[in-house]
């Protein structure tokens, strides 16, 4: 009886962890993907630029967000619902960048739901991500964004580093920008989870429309 009882408990135990890595196979091979073409461009001198530059909902995409975290947990998603203004003069350049957290978007429901949830960005109780930037300056080959980012209830300073790629060869009135970032969920406010790591890659790839 003994001697079946362990038998049983060993099977017991292998299908579980069978079945756990099943499911986190499932998570990890379901991810959401880059949507967007990135488009030909000319570049220009980035000082010569001025005016007012926003975002636009098009389809197909030409602007996304991807944020790519690693662990037990790993997941890549974006947000599908966000907005960028940059609004450049003589005296000042500024970007403002507001982001949907219900828009979350991993290609699997469950997660997008967990996600949401107080355990991770709470949606409900902090529905937006704001970043305000009050300084833009040259670094060695790209510019910094230094602002303040609204997170988790909590305002903290942050700043973005990010690329000037050009003017789209299909529209003069379309500049492009990308980069690529760092964050650290839990130092910003986003409690700590044991199955996924800390650090959080976020890529952007902006087509910004002159207004």
């Amino acid at each position: 009886m003994k001697k079946k009882l362990i038998i049983a408990g060993v099977v017991l135990l292998v299908l579980a962890i069978g079945g756990y890595l099943g499911f986190q196979w499932y998570l990890n091979s379901h991810k959401a993907e880059s949507e967007v073409k990135k488009q030909e461009t000319t570049l220009k001198s980035f000082d010569d630029l001025e005016g007012k530059y926003v975002s636009e909902e098009t389809k197909p995409v030409t602007s996304e967000i991807i944020f790519n975290i690693g662990g037990a947990t790993a997941t890549q998603g974006t947000f599908k619902k966000f907005s960028v203004v940059f609004e450049i003069t003589e005296a000042s350049k500024n970007i403002s960048v507001e982001v949907d957290v219900s828009s979350i978007y991993t290609a699997e429901e469950m997660r997008d739901e967990h996600l949401k949830s107080d355990e991770f960005f709470h949606v409900e109780k902090f529905p937006k991500i704001i970043f305000s930037s009050n300084d833009i300056v040259k670094g060695d080959t790209s510019y910094i964004a230094n602002g303040t980012i609204k997170f988790m209830g909590l305002t903290n300073n942050l700043s973005v580093p990010f690329n000037y790629v050009g003017q789209s060869n299909d529209d003069e009135n379309v500049e492009i920008f990308e980069g690529k970032f760092d964050f650290d969920r839990v130092k910003y406010g986003m409690k700590g989870d044991s199955g996924a790591e800390n650090n959080v890659t976020i890529t952007f790839y902006c087509a910004l429309r002159k207004q």
